[in-house]
């Protein structure tokens, strides 16, 4: 957030050219996400916020793919 008046504050932007990059990051995280739900219903997903246990048993599943090679990223 900038402020006027701080010269401290500084505005980035990222120009045309990192726009495939930054697409791909978003791949990444939208990946990730899903990789998160797994097995979560529509009723899940409405808990998503307070129910951290399952996203955890993901994680803890994901790990144990990535490390067996079953997968290669996510």
């Amino acid at each position: 957030m900038a402020f006027p008046g701080d010269r401290r504050s500084i505005r980035h932007a990222c120009t045309e050219k990192a726009q495939p990059v930054i697409e791909k990051g978003r791949n990444v995280i939208r990946n990730f996400y899903s990789a998160l739900t797994v097995g979560m219903g529509e009723e899940d997903m409405s808990r998503f916020q307070n129910d951290p246990d399952l996203i955890g048993e993901n994680i803890v599943e994901l790990k144990a793919s990535l490390k067996k090679g079953e997968i290669s990223h996510v």
